[in-house]
């Protein structure tokens, strides 16, 4: 199966903002994180940094690819490298843009994978959260795969 990021990145801000809407707080925050993981990951594939991984033979594992939020900001911290040498069109201008801008470290600050799970050390998302993970999700969409 081929990932579609984007496709992905699309239905899970739909859903946040619909789970948003009618009060579900931990589930819309939930998704604002997927939003941003997903697409992180299409800017690193549209805009060929990830087919150089792959030609490298790099395990997805070893690399952003097979990361998850928030580890995924520090993988792609540790890439940085590899971004601004191959990363190319306008997928690839707007990824180096988001990548290198200082506040993409504080991105999707606080969020956890474990929110789907409703840990309680991770819920309940207080809405303040959640509204700045919909603001980053509004960033990296449109930014890196809507582009506009």
């Amino acid at each position: 199966m081929t990932e579609q990021y984007d496709v992905a990145a699309a239905r899970h801000h739909r859903v946040a903002e619909h789970l948003e809407m009618n009060g579900e707080i931990d589930d819309a925050a939930y998704h604002y994180g997927l939003v941003g993981e997903n697409a992180l990951k299409y800017a690193l594939c549209k805009s060929g940094v990830a087919g150089v991984w792959n030609g490298a033979r790099m395990k997805p594992r070893n690399t952003p690819m097979g990361k998850h939020l928030p580890s995924l900001t520090s993988a792609i911290q540790g890439f940085i490298t590899d971004i601004q040498l191959h990363a190319v069109g306008r997928v690839g201008a707007e990824l180096q843009a988001v990548v290198g801008d200082p506040a993409f470290v504080s991105r999707f600050q606080g969020w956890s994978l474990d929110i789907r799970y409703a840990d309680h050390t991770c819920t309940p998302v207080s809405l303040v959260d959640c509204q700045r993970w919909s603001l980053d999700a509004d960033l990296v969409l449109r930014r890196l795969v809507l582009m506009i």
